[in-house]
């Protein structure tokens, strides 16, 4: 923690130097910055100074006077303005940034008594300035500058071209002295999955600063699973919390996040080394603070369930669609209703009714080997409902639930026990070995057709009738259909 505290104390340095040159008292060092400089008045004992350096409480005030020199050969204007601030290119002064509890700006607690200036050459002016310390000022340091830089002349500000812009300025640094009390609470723990970022896992700390310093949280986390360790993180910089704020402060986990199951968590969370100004003057440097906290989380796939469950439902949604068109097909045609007498089999009750036994069994949704039942109902087409005649049909159903629904459940039934088409005998009895059934082809059916219809494969069709290629068959012929008795015979 040692070395981050000197790494955060040269942090302020580079920053302060990538915002202007500074430059000393003497006018030796202003000449070499193109003539312009800088500098506080010299203190009481006549002394020069080089930076602007206060020691003031919260809430108090300081007045105090810089020196701006011109020791060009031609006159100049100056604007002056202090860091937090920049020149834009209208030459107006504009504030660069916030003041982040990360960065307390000591710039915006600075008010001058001129922002512009003009000087003959060879000319010093001194203008006031008054640093107004804040009542909620952090305790210990804060760095930051306050800058000149010449103003353009109007002939620059007009046209294209290429500005160069050059400002240079002195050190501000304001001690705010006092005992540092470092109180960070934290609230509460939660996680998050951000999917956006390839499943990065996110821990957020609810935490708040009941101190009188600004805190950047640096947590160490170490995770366990119902495995074992899971890994292990250390030193992850968070951002500041100030004085009497609360906020949520997120910890990156460096893996991905698990799909599924039980975690535990354990952090330590520094508050990080302060070095404190005492009133006497002196210096105080205070270690590191250790904040301990488990937190048990569970991972589940909601997202992953909720895309599952999205795409069943749109595949129910399509096979709803799909089963609303063949139901309103299906309802189009006309139909007249068969009751299944005692011997009737599917052939039989097509030939009295005249239609294609292939057809009536599709339509009743028949399956292999087209057992009937006394008492079975089927639908025979007939034709189509067509024009005024539908419309008129389809207001009739749907004003009749009862009537469509049944329809539809006689429609979509599945047989629970499979039937027999019989042409040449009797269902094989119980006992003993089945006789095969037996189909006579007609014109124009294949070997294919009354596989399909039978339910069997065509090659088992072809080997038990002694069938060869190119399986051609004559109107008449008869077609065996091997009994479901003897597959089971020789499946024993």
């Amino acid at each position: 923690m040692a070395g981050l505290r000197l790494k955060q104390k040269f942090g302020w340095w580079l920053l302060a130097l990538n915002l202007g040159l500074f430059v000393g008292a003497s006018s030796a060092n202003a000449l070499g910055v193109g003539g312009l400089s800088i500098f506080p008045v010299p203190d009481k004992e006549g002394k020069a100074r080089s930076w602007f350096i206060y020691t003031a409480a919260e809430g108090t005030e300081v007045r105090d006077q810089m020196i701006i020199n011109n020791n060009k050969d031609e006159a100049a204007t100056v604007l002056i303005f202090p860091s937090g601030y920049t020149v834009d290119e209208e030459d107006n002064i504009v504030k660069a940034g916030a003041d982040t509890p990360e960065k307390p700006e000591p710039g915006y607690w600075l008010e001058l008594d001129r922002s512009e200036v003009s000087l003959a050459p060879h000319s010093a002016v001194q203008i006031g300035l008054t640093l107004k310390i804040p009542s909620t000022a952090n305790v210990g340091e804060h760095v930051g500058g306050i800058f000149i830089q010449e103003k353009s002349p109007p002939s620059e500000t007009k046209g294209g071209g290429v500005k160069v812009r050059v400002h240079i300025g002195a050190m501000l640094v304001v001690n705010v002295p006092g005992e540092i009390n470092r109180d960070l609470q934290i609230n509460k723990i939660t996680h998050r999955i951000d999917y956006g970022n390839r499943r990065a896992l996110f821990l957020t700390f609810n935490v708040s600063n009941h101190g009188n310093v600004a805190i950047a949280p640096i947590i160490d986390t170490t995770i366990r699973g119902i495995f074992g360790s899971v890994g292990k993180q250390e030193a992850v910089q968070t951002t500041a919390v100030s004085r009497g704020e609360t906020k949520n402060v997120d910890v990156k986990w460096m893996k991905r996040a698990a799909y599924f199951g039980r975690f535990k968590a354990e952090f330590d969370i520094h508050t990080g080394e302060k070095e404190q100004f005492n009133k006497d003057g002196t210096k105080t440097m205070l270690p590191d603070e250790i904040i301990k906290q488990t937190y048990i989380f569970w991972l589940w796939p909601w997202r992953e369930l909720m895309t599952i469950l999205l795409v069943v439902l749109v595949l129910y949604l399509i096979r709803s669609v799909w089963l609303y068109t063949i139901i309103m097909r299906r309802l189009r045609v006309k139909t007249e209703m068969y009751k299944v007498v005692s011997g009737d089999t599917l052939m039989k009750v097509a030939n009295k009714l005249g239609v294609d036994a292939r057809v009536l069994a599709k339509f009743n949704l028949l399956k292999w080997p087209y057992e009937l039942k006394t008492g079975d109902v089927l639908l025979v087409p007939i034709g189509y409902h067509r024009g005024a005649e539908w419309t008129v049909k389809q207001r009739e159903m749907f004003s009749d639930k009862e009537f469509a629904l049944s329809i539809v459940g006689h429609l979509f039934r599945r047989r629970t026990s499979h039937a027999m088409v019989d042409t040449l005998g009797k269902p094989g009895r119980s006992g003993g070995s089945a006789k095969p059934t037996v189909l006579i082809a007609e014109t124009g059916d294949t070997l294919g057709d009354v596989a399909d219809f039978a339910g069997v494969p065509m090659t088992a069709l072809a080997e038990y009738n002694r069938i060869k290629p190119p399986y051609k068959l004559r109107p008449g012929q008869q077609i065996k259909i091997p009994p479901k008795s003897n597959k089971r015979q020789r499946k024993r």
